[in-house]
């Protein structure tokens, strides 16, 4: 008999394999109005040629930001609230191709080739998806600089050092970070859910009733 433990992993999984039909378009919002057909075609989905995964690393970028920032060691806390970013809208990025006629290298000469500020806006334009806020692009693009230069050694900190080189304060960006981070969630489900994300939670919770 599976653990407490096992079982919550497990029904992470499970959650994350419907979430990515979702935002990929293979389920739709009609299928969400029939919660007991619903795992039918997911099923039938998972047995056909068409379905790829790729391993989603971002749940482990936050929680490592978030204890780096806990214990003041700004920099690696930057380090990772910055690579969630890069993760989180290469995802965008790569579901919304899939889900159009564009080809597999057109996904690929963006992620590689476009930087981040570049894909935060006018890629998204580019794909006709929704604007990024503007004050959130101003904390990202501040907290992508600091982990550069962290990175590449650009500045040596000090213990009692806690500004980056263009002069932001480390504790305040670090908290800027987090609110970015919470951004970009919201912007995910935006983006990829139009709204139905909620609606897929509830079809799925409504089956373990």
């Amino acid at each position: 008999m599976a653990s407490k433990e096992e079982s919550r992993k497990l029904n992470r999984v499970i959650r994350s394999i419907y979430e990515s039909l979702l935002a990929s378009g293979h389920l739709t919002a009609e299928d969400l109005e029939d919660g007991e057909a619903l795992p039918s075609k997911v099923l039938s989905l998972l047995q056909g040629p068409d379905i790829n995964f790729l391993i989603d690393h971002r749940d482990k970028l936050l929680p490592n930001a978030e204890h780096f920032a806990n214990e003041g060691t700004f920099e690696l806390a930057l380090m990772f609230y910055a690579t969630y970013y890069e993760h989180t809208i290469n995802k965008i990025i790569g579901a919304t191709v899939h889900s159009s006629d564009l080809s597999a290298s057109v996904t690929k000469g963006i992620l590689r080739n476009v930087n981040l500020e570049g894909k935060l806006t006018w890629v998204l334009e580019v794909l006709g998806l929704p604007a990024f806020n503007a004050h959130y692009l101003k904390t990202v693009k501040n907290v992508s600089e600091a982990r550069n230069a962290f990175v590449h050694y650009k500045w040596q900190p000090k213990s009692s050092d806690t500004k980056t080189t263009s002069g932001h304060q480390l504790p305040q960006l670090s908290e800027d970070a987090s609110k970015a981070a919470n951004y970009f969630k919201k912007f995910e489900a935006r983006c990829l859910f139009k709204g139905n994300k909620g609606r897929l939670h509830k079809a799925i919770d409504s089956k373990k009733a």
